[in-house]
């Protein structure tokens, strides 16, 4: 099982995108060019970084490390900037000039692309993983296997699977990025209404009908969906990966040597989505709402079931700017959520439990992290440092779920955000978003809107196999 567990972990791919999961609202993500990007700072200091003629040194002869960062220096960036403060504060012959990117997707793919195409990534930056294997390919990372697989003890506090994922494709052994954050997508109920209708949690896809059909007898909407935006479809990923489609299959389908008609898993997949909606699973107004609304009217009960990605939890149950605090009716509403991964199928192909749970988000090295012996070993010192004990633990105190092993204190926390916490060790058969990750981002927007509109109804699953096809046959 061990095996069978690590190699779908490593069939991760060549394609990123989001994450879900990132400050897009679930978008894709790929990012950029210095020249353009954001504000600037040095760990919280920006005089002491920026460019120097002097050969990546500042006047007084310290070593410079460039670090690009998404969004601004809030979220998912205080652990970085508190790891960069407490080097700085160790490392007199350091200094950090961190800019911040963009705050939108797009932003963060314009400024990644001109990178790549200008060779010119700073020495550490947070990216997706999914393009890393395509960037190192290009020549334009650094590869430090060397030091991170040499330091056991370090390794030993990752989770298990995790570097392998950000690094696959990439050759044995390799390391051009380190994870950050584990993620998971999945389904979240209201707990208080199954318990009103006498149901449990669904676990299978007999259980899910049969809650749907005691929902529906008294009048709850039993899955809300906001269609307007076709890409929060975050617990529909897993529906592929457990009916059995591969990396491979998902080659053969893009070069032609495959038909998307003959695909079993696509067509599974749609068809189980179309069973959900012929059973008026749906709110009526899906298509004319989006996810926010539908998040919203989640959160006050209106609904039994949504799908959902991780992040949407973090922090919100934390005091806002000017220190408020969340409402006791939002209180409320998190403290009778739980999430699981969604329902097996009877039919499906893997043998045991799964999930979609994965290492999106990473710390990658460009290739001036190799500048000198010296900038390459404080590169490698402060990119475990980002993961240690310490810096896991404030990562933590700030809303996010470390890619690490260590004994961490949680903050109280909500029914909702408990259950994303055990959801990340339970024992399963890790699963990947697919189209994100297996297929060139040409598909993309296919994918979303074949799978949001075969939700709503508006297209058959015949229908969307056929824009698939379209699509394909059109990029020969």
């Amino acid at each position: 099982m061990m095996k069978k567990i690590i190699a779908l972990i490593l069939v991760i791919v060549l394609a990123l995108g989001l994450c879900a999961c990132a400050s897009s609202g679930g978008e894709t993500s790929t990012g950029g060019d210095s020249s353009s990007g954001g504000n600037s700072s040095s760990g919280g200091n920006s005089s002491s970084g920026g460019n120097s003629s002097s050969g990546g040194k500042t006047a007084d002869g310290k070593i410079v490390i460039t670090a690009w960062l998404t969004g601004s220096a809030q979220g998912d960036n205080k652990a970085f900037e508190n790891a960069a403060k407490n080097f700085e504060a160790t490392h007199d012959n350091v200094s950090f000039d961190i800019t911040y990117i963009g705050e939108s997707s797009d932003e963060y793919q314009a400024k990644w692309a001109a990178a790549a195409q200008a060779a010119n990534f700073p020495d550490i930056f947070y990216t997706g993983s999914g393009m890393v294997a395509q960037w190192a390919k290009a020549g334009l990372l650094t590869d430090l296997g060397e030091e991170f697989y040499a330091d056991t003890e370090w390794l030993s506090h990752l989770q298990s699977g995790s570097l392998e994922f950000c690094n696959a494709y990439t050759g044995e052994g390799t390391v051009y990025c380190i994870p950050t954050v584990v993620e998971t997508q999945g389904w979240v109920y209201n707990t208080k209404l199954f318990e009103q209708c006498g149901l449990e949690i669904p676990e299978t896809w007999d259980e899910l009908v049969h809650c749907i059909e005691v929902f529906k007898a008294n009048g709850i909407t039993p899955i809300l969906h906001g269609g307007i935006d076709r890409w929060a479809i975050w617990g529909y990923h897993a529906f592929l990966t457990r009916y059995g489609f591969t990396y491979e299959e998902a080659q053969k389908l893009q070069s032609g040597e495959e038909k998307f008609a003959d695909c079993y898993a696509i067509r599974r997949s749609l068809e189980r989505m179309k069973e959900l909606h012929d059973m008026g699973a749906y709110n009526e107004d899906a298509y004319t709402i989006s996810h926010e609304d539908a998040w919203a009217r989640f959160q006050a009960g209106q609904g039994a079931m949504y799908t959902v990605y991780s992040n949407i939890a973090n922090g919100v149950l934390n005091p806002d700017a000017d220190g408020n605090l969340p409402s006791q009716e939002k209180v409320d509403a998190f403290a009778q959520m739980k999430f699981n991964f969604g329902p097996e199928f009877p039919d499906g192909t893997l043998s045991g439990k799964s999930g979609l749970r994965y290492y999106g988000w990473a710390y990658a090295f460009g290739k001036s992290a190799n500048d000198s012996p010296e900038k390459r070993a404080l590169v490698v010192e402060f990119a475990k440092s980002t993961l240690s004990e310490e810096n896991a633990q404030f990562m933590v105190d700030n809303g996010q779920n470390p890619a690490t092993t260590y004994d961490l204190t949680y903050p109280e926390k909500s029914g909702l955000e408990n259950s994303f916490i055990d959801s990340f060790t339970v024992d399963l058969i890790p699963t990947t978003d697919t189209f994100v990750y297996w297929f060139d981002q040409a598909y993309l927007d296919t994918y979303y809107s074949v799978t949001t509109s075969v939700i709503l109804g508006q297209i058959t699953p015949e229908e969307g196999i056929q824009m698939y096809q379209t699509l394909c046959d059109s990029l020969q």
